[in-house]
């Protein structure tokens, strides 16, 4: 009988934005369920991302800064402080440079794998 290997990542081979992720809903005392509604995202889609199994997409970057406050450096480098040093929404001239910034870090992550 041939064993089946498990889908789900432990710890230490998350990538380190998808435990960050976790930590910082976890520290809001917020559910998957809770998060996945405020993003407009099924829960399952938000909970491959927080297992490491998939990458949001940079829409939902954008939104769980504006959702959760959070510093995108501190989410993707794990640099700076956790809550964005404003309160203040992401306007619409900002998406594009978010959107590069995201991807520039994602390639740079991609690159040290």
């Amino acid at each position: 009988m041939e064993r089946r290997r498990s889908h789900r990542r432990s710890l230490k081979d998350r990538p380190e934005w998808s435990n960050r992720l976790a930590d910082a809903r976890i520290g809001r005392g917020l559910t998957q369920d809770q998060i996945a509604s405020e993003l407009s995202l099924p829960q399952g889609t938000y909970a491959s991302y927080e297992a490491g199994r998939s990458e949001p997409p940079i829409a939902v970057f954008r939104k769980l800064h504006q959702v959760l406050n959070l510093s995108l450096d501190w989410l993707l480098l794990g640099q700076g402080e956790m809550q964005h040093a404003t309160t203040a929404p992401v306007r619409d001239a900002d998406d594009a440079a978010i959107r590069q910034a995201a991807q520039d870090i994602i390639r740079a992550l991609d690159r040290r794998s």
